[in-house]
């Protein structure tokens, strides 16, 4: 199995998994004058198999990143997500701007400006697209097995 089909089918089981925890959370009570519609023990298993599957498929993922030296790759396009969304969340403000509620104005000074910003989250996006291409390649091309 290739690894974007292993990523598709990982998904899919965190779905069953979710919708089982749904289900379970459902029938864990009652009222007293109604029967069960599932059985707690029988969701809970079901849903220990679907977990078991999961950690299976992310642990041969994970083997055949390492093997194949991509795990240092996947890390790095995770820490690049969470900077373009630092550089995204800047609340740049520069000049007069009134206060929320009352009438007072307050005139703010920058470190960084807008268009610093945008030129950061540009060369960002950028990485993240090359980082995201070079894994598309490998993981349509490589097996987990």
């Amino acid at each position: 199995m290739k690894i974007a089909k292993a990523m598709k089918h990982i998904a899919r089981l965190k779905g069953k998994i979710a919708e089982t925890t749904n289900r379970i959370n459902k029938c864990v009570s009652t009222d007293v004058d109604n029967e069960f519609d599932e059985k707690f023990t029988d969701l809970v298993l079901t849903r220990n198999t679907l977990v078991l599957d999961l950690i299976s498929l992310k642990d041969k993922v994970m083997k055949a990143n390492i093997k194949h030296d991509k795990f240092t790759l996947i890390l790095e396009l995770a820490e690049a997500k969470n900077k373009i969304d630092m550089f995204k969340n800047l609340n740049i403000r520069n000049g007069k701007h009134n206060s929320g509620f009352s009438s007072n104005e307050t005139v703010y000074k920058t470190q960084y400006t807008i268009v610093e910003r945008n030129n950061k989250i540009e060369e960002i996006q950028n990485l993240i697209n090359d980082i995201t291409d070079e894994l598309d390649v490998f993981n349509a091309s490589t097996d987990i097995y």
